[in-house]
């Protein structure tokens, strides 16, 4: 596949600490939801030191394509790419800081913060 696939491990992060679930295949209410919540996570750890290398357009409201691609990817393939990984975020990371800014937020919230951040 030769991507990168840091997203796997920030998602096994935002799991334990009880900030996501991985369930974002299917036309679902709760598939959208869940992307959203870590699609917006992803955005605000970007912000707080994540190294990632996802373009976010704010007018869009989203991120470039290769996000939703990975992100796909990923779940699609989860027992390779997903499930035999480990929660990680590279050391730059100010976790604190993005913990205390997002934590506990629903999806209205951090729908909205990500036009106002």
């Amino acid at each position: 596949m030769g991507k990168d696939y840091r997203l796997a491990h920030f998602i096994k992060y935002l799991e334990s600490k009880g900030l996501a679930k991985f369930d974002v295949l299917g036309d679902s209410d709760r598939a959208l939801h869940n992307y959203l919540m870590i699609e917006k996570r992803v955005l605000f750890a970007q912000q707080f030191g994540l190294d990632m290398h996802y373009a976010f357009d704010r007018y869009l409201g989203g991120p470039s394509s290769s996000f939703a691609e990975e992100l796909y990817d990923i779940a699609e393939n989860r027992s390779e790419l997903y499930d035999s990984v480990d929660a990680h975020v590279n050391e730059s990371f100010r976790e604190g800081e993005f913990l205390e800014l997002v934590g506990g937020r629903d999806a209205i919230w951090l729908y909205v913060a990500s036009f106002l951040y």
